[in-house]
């Protein structure tokens, strides 16, 4: 196994990169795996974003299958074309390899600024908006509530 020495590697060793400024991302899921945390089941998606000024830069968000999260759930499945009628077994590696606007915003959490993405922080590709702008906050007439 080699070894290294990367004591004067250069670089800041105390970079953070900035949060990307609100707007739309297009983006691939390239990683999506399934985990327990607390007892609860959790995907874990790191998304890659395909153009722009933040190309090649990843976006991470939680999808919680929980009684609590079943509502975003089905909007984001339904975001990427994966919603199924009735009860159905659903496989995190579904994810991986499909595309999606991402809208994140930027928020501050134990004094660091960071991106998130929200409950309605999806639309499909396909999607007729425009990819500057969010989808519109409560017009979203699936969501079971």
């Amino acid at each position: 196994m080699p070894r290294w020495n990367l004591d004067n590697a250069g670089g800041d060793r105390n970079y953070e990169p900035l949060p990307y400024t609100e707007g739309g991302y297009h983006c691939e899921v390239i990683k999506c795996v399934e985990d327990i945390n607390k007892k609860r089941k959790v995907w874990e998606m790191t998304f890659k974003v395909l153009s722009g000024l933040y190309e090649g830069r990843r976006l991470w968000d939680r999808l919680w299958w929980t009684k609590e999260g079943e509502g975003r759930v089905h909007f984001v499945l339904s975001r990427f074309g994966l919603l199924r009628e009735g009860e159905q077994d659903y496989e995190a590696r579904e994810m991986e390899g499909r595309e999606i606007l991402v809208f994140p915003v930027i928020e501050t959490y134990n004094g660091k600024t960071r991106n998130k993405v929200p409950f309605e922080g999806y639309q499909s590709i396909e999607g007729d908006g425009d990819a500057s702008e969010p989808p519109p906050l409560g017009e979203a007439e699936d969501i079971p509530f």
